[in-house]
């Protein structure tokens, strides 16, 4: 649940993050990898980024459309919802019903779905919870009971409004890839409707014996980074957010960027990433493969 974390849900070409009243999300994870804690103790590292199924076929001379999601206003008006269900007080109650009602939630996409895993209450005919799709993050679980220790909530969006970012980062937020016609930032800001910034691959690796995490922003590229502090056996791994960076330039559409003779386009599809090697104490190597532009790019990570 997004109790304490605020996201950009709504598609206005700005970077905001809004308060999520409580609501919640499903997690739907993608990307998998594994690392070792002091104790030989193994952990998963998910990347969460969410999808939501939207089918349109044409079956004879008919249309036969599915969609798994409404918008949180149309879901508010035509769903029945038990708003008062869990441990709101009467504050969050009347701010969650405006953010659904014309708010910040309006436009966000939630589940419709009739079943238990979305918030559905099959004894009431109620929806006890608003329910979304992904949950924008990273998550480490201990792998020997399936606890999550730790989740990094709003922070692959926060990163964005950090004083170390630059404009050209900004103007690719929450970006979607619409065609090779478009540029990385005209569709700046869509997919906060939706799954936000969508992570996809990611990977593990030591540097000496620093643990990194390397995740990566799946429609337009671009990489986030974790520490993981490994204070003691006893207690659990503490990813630490380092910042976002991306290779590539924005300006031009995704044609002349392929076109270039460097690498403008950078990683768009971002598909997987591969720790290579530490050179020393402070210096380690990945790689990072993007299916749509079929490129490879190398990273350095230098420890200070």
């Amino acid at each position: 649940s997004w109790y304490t974390d605020n996201i950009d849900t709504d598609f206005d070409g700005n970077i905001g993050l809004n308060d999520m009243y409580a609501v919640q999300s499903l997690y739907q994870p993608l990307g998998i990898t594994t690392f070792t804690h002091l104790d030989n103790a193994e952990y998963i590292v998910t990347t969460n980024p969410g999808e939501i199924t939207q089918i349109s076929a044409a079956i004879g001379g008919d249309i036969c459309a599915f969609d798994d999601s409404k918008t949180g206003s149309f879901w508010f008006s035509s769903e029945s919802f038990n708003i008062a269900a869990n441990d709101r007080d009467e504050v969050q109650q009347v701010a969650l019903r405006l953010g659904l009602e014309g708010g910040s939630l309006a436009n966000w996409r939630v589940s419709r779905m009739h079943r238990e895993s979305d918030s559905y209450d099959l004894g009431t005919g109620f929806f006890q919870e608003v329910t979304g799709f992904g949950g924008r993050s990273v998550s480490v679980i201990r792998w020997d009971d399936w606890t999550r220790v730790y989740d990094s909530g709003s922070e692959m969006e926060a990163a964005f409004l950090d004083a170390g970012a630059t404009e050209d980062e900004r103007s690719i937020f929450n970006a979607d890839f619409d065609d090779s016609t478009s540029t990385p930032t005209s569709r700046r800001d869509a997919l906060s409707l939706s799954t936000g910034p969508t992570p996809t691959a990611i990977e593990a690796g030591e540097i000496g014996e620093r643990l990194i995490v390397i995740a990566a922003n799946g429609p337009v590229g671009g990489v986030y980074g974790w520490e993981v502090e490994r204070a003691s056996a006893a207690a659990d791994p503490n990813p630490v957010f380092e910042g976002y960076t991306r290779r590539g330039m924005s300006g031009l559409s995704w044609d002349a960027l392929y076109d270039n003779d460097n690498d403008d386009v950078g990683e768009p599809e971002t598909t997987d990433i591969q720790w290579i090697s530490s050179v020393s104490d402070t210096q380690g190597y990945f790689a990072v493969m993007s299916d749509l532009a079929g490129a490879v790019s190398f990273y350095r990570v230098t420890l200070t």
